[in-house]
Formats: C-alpha cells, sequence, structure tokens
C-alpha cells in the first residue's frame, strides 16, 4: 500500500514524469528535423558543386587540372567505358590524420564526360560543423526546456499555495473544532472557487447537523443515566430494608441478597456507562501535566490493604519520571482500574510488578489465562471479563481514557504473567 503524500507532491512527481516522457519525445523528433533539415542543406549544396564540375570536366581535353587533383573533397577518376553511372548520395566516416578522429561525411557520387573520356567524380563534404551545430542547438533547447520546467513548477507552486489556501484554513478549523463546546461554530472560508463554497457549505450544514444530534445524544445520555439511578437507587433502599427484618428464613434472605449485589452492580454500570459517554463527548478537555509516578504511589497505598491480604509480592522499579499532559481526574481513573485489574485477577501468593520509565510505564501481574482472546481484553461486557463485584467496564474505561488523551495501552499474556503497557506513542513523519 502507497504512503500517504501530499497532492501537491503527488501532482508534482506525476508532472515530472509527464514532462520526462514528453522531453524524451520532443527531443527526438527535434533531433529528426533539424538534422533531416541540415542534410537537405548539405545535398543541396553537393547537387550545386555536382553541376558545376560536370560543366567544367565537359571542358576537359585529355588531362585533368592539377588544381582539381589537389583538392581533398574531391575524387576524378576516369574510367576506360563510357559508363552512365546514376548519382548516389550516402553518408560515410573516415579517419582524419589532422584531427586523429574519425569524421562523418556526406557523399555524393556520379558520373560526367569531357568531350573523349568518361569520369567518376566523388565530392565529399563533412558534417563536423552540422553534428556541432546540431548539438549546439540540442544543448540549448535542453536548457531552454529544463528552465520552461522550473517556472512552470515555480508558477504552480505559487498557485497552488493561493488556489488551496481556503482548503488549508477549512482543515485547520475542522482540526479546532470540539463538539463538546457548544458556543463554537464553524465558520467556512470566504472563496471565489465554486467547488470550495460547495465544501465549505455541506462541512457548515454538516457540522450543524452533527452538533444538534450531539446535544440531543448527551442529553439522552444524562437524563438516562440519572433516571435509572433513582429507581436504582430505590430499589437498593428497599432490598437493605428488607434484609433487615429478623423474620426471613435463609432462603429469603439468599434470594434479596443476591437482588441486592445485582443492583448494585446496576449502579455500579450506570454510574460506569455515563462516564464513558462523558469521555466520549470530551468532557475532560481540561489537561494539565501528571507524575504518573505519584499517582501510582497513591493508589498502591490506597490498595496496600488488598495487596497485604492476597499476599502479593509488590515491586516498583522506576527509571525515570513519567510524566504527560492530561486531565488529572482521567490519570488517576487509569492508574485506579489498572492496579485494580491486576491485583482483582491475581493468584493468591502471587506477585504484582510495576516499572516506571520516561514515556510510560509497565504493570505485571501473576495470574490465570484469560477466558478470551488478548486483542478483545479491552471490548465492553467481554464474557468471562467480569463478576457480580465488577462491572466489566473498566479495562474499555482504561481504553477510552488512552485514545482520548493521546497515549497507548496493550495488553499480552506469556507464561501466567498478564502485562499492561501504557506509553506514549512515538511520532512518525511520511
Amino acid at each position: 500500500m502507497d504512503r500517504s503524500v501530499k497532492l501537491f507532491s503527488r501532482s508534482t512527481r506525476y508532472y515530472f514524469l509527464s514532462f520526462f516522457i514528453f522531453l524524451l519525445i520532443s527531443a527526438y523528433i527535434f533531433y529528426y528535423l533539424i538534422n533531416h533539415r541540415l542534410n537537405e542543406e548539405v545535398d543541396e549544396q553537393l547537387n550545386t558543386e555536382m553541376i558545376h564540375i560536370q560543366r567544367i570536366v565537359s571542358g576537359f581535353d585529355s588531362v585533368v587540372p592539377k588544381s582539381m587533383l589537389l583538392n581533398d573533397a574531391l575524387t576524378i577518376r576516369r574510367v576506360n567505358m563510357k559508363v552512365r553511372l546514376q548519382t548516389i548520395l550516402f553518408d560515410t566516416v573516415m579517419w582524419d590524420d589532422v584531427e586523429r578522429e574519425s569524421i562523418p561525411y556526406r557523399v555524393i557520387r556520379f558520373s560526367a564526360e569531357s568531350e573523349k573520356d568518361p569520369y567518376i567524380v566523388t565530392i565529399k563534404k563533412s558534417k563536423l560543423e552540422t553534428i556541432d551545430l546540431i548539438y549546439s542547438i540540442f544543448i540549448s533547447f535542453l536548457f531552454l526546456y529544463a528552465f520552461l520546467v522550473a517556472m512552470l513548477l515555480l508558477t504552480n507552486l505559487l498557485l497552488n499555495k493561493s488556489l488551496w489556501a481556503p482548503f488549508l484554513k477549512t482543515i485547520n478549523k475542522i482540526k479546532s473544532l470540539r463538539l463538546g463546546d457548544q458556543d463554537v461554530v464553524f465558520l467556512p472560508e470566504k472563496t471565489s472557487v465554486i467547488e470550495f463554497e460547495e465544501l465549505n457549505s455541506a462541512l457548515f450544514e454538516m457540522t450543524l447537523r452533527i452538533k444538534s444530534e450531539y446535544g440531543r445524544m448527551k442529553e439522552f445520555s444524562e437524563n438516562a443515566a440519572h433516571e435509572l439511578q433513582t429507581p436504582v437507587t430505590i430499589i437498593r433502599t428497599k432490598l437493605e430494608s428488607i434484609l433487615q427484618n429478623r423474620d426471613l428464613d435463609e432462603n429469603t434472605v439468599s434470594l434479596v441478597g443476591q437482588a441486592l449485589e445485582n443492583a448494585i452492580r446496576l449502579s455500579r454500570i450506570t454510574q460506569t456507562l455515563l462516564l464513558l459517554t462523558k469521555i466520549e463527548h470530551d468532557q475532560y478537555g481540561q489537561k494539565e501535566e501528571v507524575n504518573f509516578s505519584l499517582v501510582i504511589e497513591k493508589y498502591l497505598s490506597l490498595y496496600n490493604d488488598l495487596i497485604t491480604d492476597a499476599k502479593l509480592e509488590l515491586n516498583v522499579i522506576k527509571e525515570e519520571e513519567f510524566r504527560f499532559g492530561i486531565n488529572p481526574i482521567l490519570a488517576s481513573m487509569l492508574i485506579s482500574n489498572l492496579l485494580g485489574n491486576a491485583i482483582h485477577h491475581n493468584t493468591p501468593n502471587g506477585f504484582l510488578r510495576i516499572q516506571i520509565y520516561r514515556d510510560g510505564f509497565e504493570i505485571v501481574n501473576s495470574g490465570e489465562p484469560p477466558a478470551f482472546p488478548p486483542e478483545e481484553m479491552f471490548t465492553r461486557f467481554i464474557k468471562g471479563s467480569y463478576s457480580s463485584e465488577h462491572t466489566g467496564l473498566g479495562l474499555a474505561l482504561v481504553k477510552e481514557i488512552s485514545v482520548k488523551s493521546g497515549l497507548e495501552v496493550s495488553y499480552t499474556y506469556n507464561s501466567g504473567r498478564h502485562s499492561f503497557k501504557l506509553f506514549v506513542p512515538s511520532k512518525t513523519t511520511i
């Protein structure tokens, strides 16, 4: 799967690819046209010289003038019989002793006749200057093309920054929008681009609908939790009153006791669900730097009796202080639930090890294997994750707090060791 890249980077990549392909095609066509046109020019010169030589040869007596024999570019050879040679033009390469390199030539070969003898004449013309000219033109073309490409890319960059500015401002506004703050309203950026206007209009209407539905859902959650708490409290009170009646038999006491336990559990579930709803709706947004080492020490002190009763071997290793910006109430909930879970699901005479480092901490405890896959550990009401004394929402609460606070939490089990790690995720750049 391709990594995500910015739209400008992707479009620029396509521009470069398109320009490169276009450059190859246009360079080939340009070279072909220039070379063809210069060859035509050389051929015209050779044809002109051929006509001139034929006129000169027609006036020969029996001896070729020395001036013509000394011309390296001209070869005149007398033949014994009259041969009508067809005029031909071709390219060849010859070694030049002066330049000490092979020189390309354009050659014309034709027949000429004097009053007495026939001749075969060869005229050659160096193409070195022509090739140098093509090379100079081609290099100039490349520099011009590179300059045009650079100017196009620069213009595209400047235009992109200007054209996409309203879109980027809209993205930043969406990122800063918090539904929990009812005073915040999404105000779209003004733009003359029709597509951006339509996008901003759709986003504005969508945020209004979301905020309206959010408000109704929040009100429903709070009302539902409040309305549930009232009858549950009444049920608990009535059941407690019944248990105070000394005339009840053991069976009735047992049934009422079970009902009371479930009523208490229902009350806790309602409170936890309300708490989860508040966390999901960012109602604990105020953050400050919290020293998790101190929070862990606080709850270890509170849970000291439980640890002693379970005869757990406690080992705390503090490599460095772990500080993180988080709501203090949520930080306390994190530690309370993780430590409570490690103590409750431990084995008698087991161990509890806590290691604190700069970017997080790890809680390891002994215990039986989980009754469900490790990846489902943070699922709400997972089967086998709770008893009548527990809601089955503690670890779901830990997961929700971690996500909302910018932390990561993980769980592993290996050979009787349950391990919970809470840490600051490393930032990766693309």
